[in-house]
């Protein structure tokens, strides 16, 4: 289990992020407000990572499908061959994470 995260703080209302990449054991102890999970890991990881959110109310990003398709991540960006950015509505609403009208017109909602 030494697998890398990337975790976010916004400052401020306009959401200006620095991000920086943190051991997955390292999560627990971290003042992010985002997580961006790598394709990767495991069942196992993915749950610790979805209990902390839920717990922290903090924003679960991935690349990969599967997280948000298992109801672990609340977004999940691809763009192959073009941009498709899907949201979990359970996953969204378990960690507490909404999104603005603006925004949904442009993402498909999985439920």
């Amino acid at each position: 289990m030494n697998s890398l995260l990337l975790l976010a703080t916004a400052k401020s209302r306009r959401h200006h992020l620095t991000a920086t990449p943190v051991k997955y054991e390292a999560l627990a102890s971290t003042k992010a407000t985002i997580i961006f999970v790598p394709e990767g890991l495991d069942a196992m990881q993915l749950d610790t990572v979805f209990s902390i959110a839920k717990v922290r109310k903090l924003a679960i990003i991935s690349t990969s499908d599967h997280c948000l398709i298992v109801q672990k991540c609340a977004i999940s960006i691809t763009s192959n061959p073009a941009v498709d950015i899907k949201i979990s509505v359970a996953a969204a609403a378990a960690t507490g994470v909404s999104f603005g009208s603006t925004f949904r017109m442009m993402i498909k909602e999985v439920q």
